[in-house]
């Protein structure tokens, strides 16, 4: 890897012309991201190059970083995870490491508009704008940001102690105590991962009691339960049992895929009867998941990587 150190000036400008937790395990991937016409996955000590078949066909070591979230915009990638590491590559294999800021764990990277944008622990957000400067703001929560999702007008967060917040110029922030406002309604929930799309926002995790929890809403201040039930092979009626650690939006089908512990992925269309359990052939926890035309790929512990185009 590089060693030299650019300002994130240099950084914000490449991205502008170019267009999962704050903890990290001991071994495997914690994030992946389209790249070109592959994909590319991050985690524990390394960045892998993984084609359209669920291969790495390239891996860079990084023995002394602890890697938790990818960006990716045209040509340009990021990536970023413990005590505050930024990395950024012009061709998905050679890393520069570049200064972030802040030396507190960066949990998720996302893209608003014309900004860079990283979500840290202790409810810090990052951002890099056209001028050049880095931006820092603690926000009023009592949890570490674990992750960030944009849409074209607006930007969503949600830290692990139920909080979900959200701008739409990046100055000022309307932050939502899930927990607090439906105390004695819902139970308290643990948020893992978000997304947004054009209609709608959608966050999972975990309740209190451990169960697996999705809630959807249109503007952030009402939120419905999506209830996680299917129909078991054996025709019988059963309801997700691993946490859910990242989520994607399919825009051609319409659906919702979550990765999940225990090797499980649920797709979730939009009859809400009709969710769909499964395991593609591992007991691994699946940490993150992405999409490329018809092709899913879910990578997790152990560096394990499956790609399939049959959900």
């Amino acid at each position: 890897m590089k060693t030299k150190t650019y300002s994130l000036l240099l950084i914000c400008l490449l991205f502008l012309n170019c267009e999962g937790s704050s903890s990290v395990t001991i071994s495997g991937f914690k994030a992946i991201v389209g790249y070109g016409e592959g994909f590319v996955a991050a985690g524990a000590k390394r960045i892998d190059r993984i084609d359209l078949t669920g291969h790495a066909v390239h891996t860079e070591s990084f023995p002394d970083i602890e890697l938790s979230c990818l960006f990716a915009r045209g040509t340009a990638l990021f990536a970023a995870g413990e005590a505050g590491v930024l990395l950024m590559s012009e061709n998905g294999e050679d890393f520069t490491q570049i200064e972030s800021g802040t030396t507190l764990n960066i949990n998720s990277l996302t893209g608003f508009q014309d900004y860079l944008i990283a979500g840290a622990d202790n409810g810090t957000v990052l951002t890099g704008s056209e001028a050049g400067f880095v931006k820092q703001t603690v926000l009023d929560v009592k949890g570490n940001i674990v992750a960030l999702s944009a849409g074209n007008s607006v930007c969503y967060g949600i830290t692990d102690h139920g909080e979900i917040f959200h701008s739409s110029d990046m100055v000022n922030w309307e932050i939502f105590d899930f927990n607090d406002f439906y105390a004695g309604y819902y139970e308290p929930c643990r948020w893992t991962t978000i997304v947004v799309t054009d209609q709608q926002v959608a966050v999972a995790g975990s309740s209190e009691s451990g169960k697996p929890v999705l809630f959807f809403s249109s503007e952030g201040r009402v939120w419905t339960n999506r209830s996680l039930d299917y129909t078991d092979p054996h025709g019988l009626p059963a309801y997700l049992a691993e946490t859910p650690n990242a989520i994607i939006y399919d825009d051609a089908k319409d659906r919702f895929l979550l990765a999940c512990n225990g090797g499980t992925v649920m797709v979730i269309p939009s009859c809400s009867h009709c969710n769909e359990l499964h395991n593609p052939g591992t007991h691994n926890n699946l940490t993150a998941i992405s999409q490329q035309a018809e092709t899913l790929v879910a990578v997790g512990d152990d560096y394990y990587i499956i790609a399939t185009n049959n959900f």
